[in-house]
């Protein structure tokens, strides 16, 4: 399948799906993250704000603020380029670009190196690390720059046995479903 298809496909897993289920997957990746040994070393810590049927991020990242952790979210100031941008509290948040809801202002900006930990969205992944984001090329670009870890955010009914890369494309470190506690989360 090629991006187009693999994102239609996900699509259509996600509408037959029922709240139980986002609810039980969410809570079971929330604790897969906040429970981990690399969650509890990280200081400055990249995450994305959820929407729609993305897992949730919005315990992980109160547990984050709680913990005093430097907690950055994404900002998008132009058709190619987000920030990571320091919050101390979700209230900060309101919606931005794409319906998502992002910080309005900071003067605290961390550039790509010096964030040690990057919570990313997909649309699916694959079991060996590879995701297919929304299309816009973000996080890839983000990700370049980084010698942080890497780290995919999926529900396990979202895992394909390939997914369509491109030289782009930035592999991920771990890929964490409901299925996985720390020590079965896969590391690549």
């Amino acid at each position: 399948m090629n991006k187009a298809e693999q994102r239609a496909r996900a699509r259509e897993i996600l509408s037959s799906l029922d709240e139980e289920y986002f609810s039980l997957a969410n809570s079971k990746i929330t604790a897969s993250v906040i429970n981990s040994s690399w969650f509890d070393k990280s200081e400055n810590i990249f995450v994305y704000v959820s929407v729609a049927n993305e897992p949730d991020t919005s315990k992980i990242i109160e547990a984050a603020l709680k913990s005093g952790k430097n907690v950055f979210v994404p900002r998008c100031i132009s058709k190619s380029e987000m920030l990571a941008v320091l919050i101390t509290s979700v209230r900060e948040l309101s919606t931005g670009r794409f319906g998502i809801p992002e910080p309005k202002y900071s003067n605290i900006v961390a550039y790509p190196s010096q964030v040690d930990t990057v919570i990313v969205p997909c649309v699916c992944a694959s079991s060996d690390g590879k995701r297919l984001g929304h299309g816009a090329g973000y996080y890839d670009r983000f990700l370049q720059d980084t010698q942080a870890i890497k780290i995919c955010l999926c529900y396990d009914k979202l895992i394909f046995s390939d997914i369509e890369t491109s030289s782009l494309d930035v592999t991920m470190d771990m890929v964490i479903t409901e299925k996985d506690e720390e020590s079965q989360v896969k590391v690549f």
